[in-house]
């Protein structure tokens, strides 16, 4: 999903900027996807996975890896939070003074059984 300032683009298992769909999921236990930020904006945004995991792991342990790719010189991770089952949300995390940065990051979904 694209909102203001970020782009997800999804590497698998499929390419491109539409999420897999949850039927392609119940096959798969795992989803790639890279999000670019691009402005001083506060904007989150939605990574659709469609594991259909709960937090709480009743029906497989959700795993994430967010790994920086490219950042500028006040980037940091960016905070998620597990919107559903099917989602997580990432929101720019702003320094002490305020400020956000530019920041390219590979996230990894997964469900351990």
């Amino acid at each position: 999903k694209r909102m203001a300032g970020m782009a997800v683009t999804y590497q698998y298992p499929v390419s491109g900027a539409s999420p897999p769909t949850a039927l392609l999921m119940k096959k798969r236990q795992q989803v790639i996807a890279t999000v670019v930020y691009t402005t001083a904006a506060n904007d989150p945004t939605v990574v659709t996975h469609n594991l259909n995991v709960s937090i709480d792991g009743s029906d497989g342990q959700p795993v994430l890896d967010i790994a920086m790719l490219a950042q500028g010189a006040t980037a940091v991770p960016p905070i998620v939070a597990f919107t559903n089952a099917n989602a997580i949300t990432l929101t720019p995390a702003r320094t002490a003074g305020g400020a956000t940065d530019n920041f390219t990051a590979r996230i990894t979904m997964s469900r351990r059984k």
